[in-house]
């Protein structure tokens, strides 16, 4: 079973509901995924963590979350996403 954060959400290109989740393989496995800047430049980070990220505003302008479609089964269709709401308030 896939493990995303329903109150983080952000939009694809295809405009779905997306969330974070925890990777399931490699060396960051059960953490959340995310850059600051760019796409070569990714950190891995526990809950609290990205909590804080998001908290701080991290997420508000150029900081995205690899996210995957809210009812999907597998992560195939993960991606680097903008944090659009946190808890029900819009960022964007």
């Amino acid at each position: 079973m896939i493990e995303i954060l329903l109150d983080v959400v952000g939009k694809n290109t295809n405009g779905d509901i997306c969330h974070p989740y925890k990777y399931q393989r490699g060396p960051m496995t059960g953490m959340y995924v995310y850059t600051l800047n760019g796409n070569d430049n990714f950190e891995a980070t526990d809950e609290e963590g990205l909590r804080n990220l998001i908290e701080s505003g991290q997420f508000n302008h150029t900081g995205r979350i690899r996210m995957i479609p809210h009812n999907a089964t597998s992560t195939a269709a993960a991606s680097a996403l903008n944090v659009v709401s946190y808890k029900r308030i819009s960022l964007t």
